[in-house]
C-alpha cells in the first residue's frame, strides 16, 4: 500500500468518526417533555406529605401516556407547603411507576426515593424536580406514584392541573384507606424518545456526516 492510500484512508477514518462523534451529539440532544399534565390551577387540598391521617403514608398517582418507545429520566410536580412549612422541611421523595390500577393488587415496574430539587414556582406552589432515574418503557399508560417525605408530621398538597384530557387522579395510604378519585395532578414526564423518527435537526447531523464521508470517497 503506497503513501497516498494510506492518506486517503486516514481521511476517510477521520471522516467517519466526525460522523459518529456528531451521531452520539444528535442523540444526546433528544431529551426532552415526555409528558405534561397541564398548568397549575390551584391548591388541590390533596395530602402527599407526612400527617395525612390514616398511616400518614398517603401518595398521589396520576396517569401519563407516552407516545413511543422512551427512556425516563426524571419527572417534576407542583406542590404547596402549609403554612409554617417550607422547603427546608423536605427530605425526599417516594416515587413508583405502574403500569396497572396502583389500587389494585400488583407491584409497580419500578419505584425509588430521590432528593428533588425545590424552587418557588407559579401561583404559589413549589417545583419539585428529580433527575437521574433510568427507566426503559413502551408506548401506552402508565401511572405515577409520588409521597413527600417530611423532617416531621408535616403537610405538603398537591398543586391541581387542566389534566390534559386524562382522567383525574387517586390517592392511597398503602394501608386501608384508599381514594379511587382525586383532582389531576401538576406533573410532567421527563426522558429520551428512544424508538421515533429521528427529529428534523438529528437527521441534519446525520447527513452532514454523510456527505464527509462521501466526499472523502471521491477524492480517494
Amino acid at each position: 500500500m503506497n503513501t497516498n492510500t494510506l492518506l486517503h484512508a486516514a481521511k476517510s477514518l477521520k471522516a467517519a468518526l466526525l460522523g459518529i462523534v456528531l451521531l452520539l451529539v444528535a442523540s444526546a440532544t433528544n431529551a426532552a417533555v415526555l409528558f405534561n399534565n397541564g398548568p397549575v390551577t390551584a391548591d388541590s387540598g390533596w395530602c402527599d406529605g407526612e400527617g395525612c391521617g390514616g398511616s400518614g403514608q398517603w401518595t398521589l398517582y396520576d396517569d401519563f401516556s407516552l407516545l413511543g418507545a422512551s427512556m425516563v429520566t426524571g419527572f417534576t410536580y407542583n406542590d404547596y407547603f402549609d403554612p409554617g412549612v417550607g422547603p427546608g422541611n423536605y427530605v425526599q421523595t417516594y416515587w413508583s411507576i405502574w403500569s396497572t390500577d396502583p389500587l389494585l393488587p400488583g407491584a409497580p415496574l419500578a419505584s425509588g426515593s430521590t432528593v428533588a430539587a425545590v424552587g418557588a414556582d407559579v401561583l404559589g406552589s413549589y417545583l419539585f424536580t428529580a433527575a437521574g432515574l433510568n427507566i426503559n418503557l413502551g408506548a401506552g399508560a402508565y401511572w405515577l406514584g409520588i409521597h413527600n417525605d417530611m423532617d416531621a408530621d408535616l403537610l405538603t398538597t398537591r398543586a391541581q392541573a387542566t389534566g390534559n384530557g386524562l382522567p383525574g387522579g387517586k390517592q392511597s395510604d398503602g394501608a386501608e384507606n384508599q381514594t379511587p378519585g382525586s383532582p389531576d395532578t401538576a406533573f410532567s414526564i421527563i426522558g429520551e424518545t428512544t424508538g421515533q423518527v429521528p427529529e428534523p435537526a438529528t437527521l441534519a447531523l446525520l447527513s452532514l456526516g454523510l456527505g464527509m464521508l462521501l466526499v472523502r470517497r471521491r477524492r480517494a
